[in-house]
């Protein structure tokens, strides 16, 4: 009989195991019992994974049969994510001065563009149909092909200020840059061509005061993160204001820090707040619907989250930041009951509404501080909100000297990006912990 590498090692592990030394190797968590809401109502967001180092995404290698698994990639400063349409997940590190891609399917995690050499990226964006990523990083905004990982064009005709968002809209092939300290949102075409800039700093309904993240829906209209308003600006592609949601509180749809937002194929509006350590749920219309999250490191908490994104298949991605991971969730609508269960959903009382649909007239109207009583009560742990004090003072007028400062992914970076340091270990001493704040 001919020996080969497997009876080796097949051998060796036999051995290994007959010593009663068999290495622990790493099993994944079972995170079936993390959704929301509780019961009675039925289950819309369920806790999929969690995403630290590369052992999460692998399977152990001959090596780590015998002697046990280690890692040897972990994130150190994560601040956004999308995801391709092959499932493949893109992640900002700034501290590493790189963007990843882990490719769930095999297991593996690769740098996108040039290694170590991105200066502190921050914001992501992605275009599926056309194939494009957009970066933002060194206080400049990028648009690579996916295929290539080249750059596919410059954005030109405008000076910023401090750009810090990218979003695109892929059916009207539309590229928009939000500048924060310029209090603007800037307008390009897949050109690279300059077409418009919106938005003025005031406190007018359409104005805008520091805009951070942004998404575009189906319809083409862009969602705006309009920080020290803490509110949701909605503008039609032409520049317009439509309508806005939120407001600064403690209460159901209301914020204290907004950063990243992210909209489903259904209309869904997901925004992450950095000082609740929550992610809350939205209709199109701007009515909270769920909230999901806690301060915490355990399972489905979170310290600081930031950028998050829903794929094709309705999977949440989200940056818990100051954790170094990213969670995945599974996202149920009505339509997921239907096509998986393949029966009509009963009509039983759901504190939700059943998931207002775009466009739905009944839906409850979107309020500025989410004052309306007619806006049904959001729910964490399938638990009434309650409403405690706001850990702030009024919403801030430009130019409040008082104002508390926003904190954004684009810090004045230098000039030169810093070396690429190899990939950090988990338990590396010596790397600086992530602030608070991401930055």
């Amino acid at each position: 009989m001919r020996i080969t590498t497997t009876h080796i090692l097949a051998g060796l592990i036999l051995a290994v195991m007959a010593t009663g030394c068999a290495p622990q190797l790493y099993t994944p968590p079972d995170y079936s019992e993390y959704f929301w809401p509780k019961p009675p109502p039925k289950k819309r967001v369920q806790l999929l994974k969690m995403i630290r180092t590369d052992i999460d995404i692998r399977k152990p290698t001959a090596g780590e049969l015998l002697f046990g698994e280690s890692a040897f990639f972990a994130f150190k400063k994560p601040g956004d994510v999308v995801v391709d349409d092959n499932g493949n997940i893109f992640v900002s590190d700034s501290y590493l001065n790189s963007i990843y891609k882990l490719d769930l399917a095999s297991g593996s995690i690769m740098t996108f563009g040039p290694a170590g050499k991105w200066s502190r990226p921050g914001s992501l964006a992605i275009d599926n149909k056309n194939g494009l990523l957009g970066i933002m990083a060194g206080g400049s905004p990028f648009v690579f092909s996916l295929a290539q990982g080249k750059p596919a064009f410059t954005l030109s005709g405008v000076s910023f200020k401090k750009p810090v968002g990218i979003a695109f809209d892929p059916d009207n092939k539309l590229v928009y840059v939000s500048d924060i300290k310029g209090h603007m949102i800037h307008q390009f075409d897949y050109t690279g061509k300059h077409l418009k800039t919106f938005g003025v700093r005031g406190s007018a309904e359409g104005s805008l005061y520091f805009p951070g993240h942004m998404a575009v829906d189906k319809e083409g209209l862009l969602y705006v993160v309009d920080i020290m308003h803490w509110l949701i600006k909605v503008f039609d592609k032409e520049g317009a204001f439509v309508r806005s949601f939120g407001g600064h509180g403690s209460g159901p749809g209301q914020f204290a820090r907004p950063k990243g937002i992210a909209i489903s194929r259904d209309g869904i509006v997901m925004v992450t707040d950095g000082d609740f350590n929550r992610v809350t749920l939205f209709n199109s219309t701007g009515a909270p619907l769920l909230i999901i999250g806690s301060a915490g490191s355990g399972p489905g908490q979170f310290i600081n989250p930031y950028g998050i994104f829903v794929d094709q298949d309705n999977k949440v991605y989200v940056v818990d930041q100051s954790n170094r991971r990213i969670h995945v969730y599974q996202l149920y609508t009505d339509e997921y009951y239907d096509r998986e269960f393949k029966k009509e959903v009963t009509a039983t009382p759901d504190p939700i509404s059943n998931l207002a649909k775009p466009g739905d007239e009944n839906a409850p109207e979107a309020t500025v501080g989410g004052q309306d009583k007619n806006v049904p009560e959001a729910i964490v742990e399938g638990q009434e909100v309650t409403a405690t004090p706001e850990p702030t003072s009024n919403l801030a007028e430009p130019g409040d000297e008082n104002a508390p400062k926003p904190t954004v992914e684009g810090q004045e970076v230098t000039a030169t990006p810093e070396p690429a340091s190899n990939l950090a270990k988990p338990e590396d001493e010596n790397a600086p912990k992530p602030t608070v704040e991401g930055q």
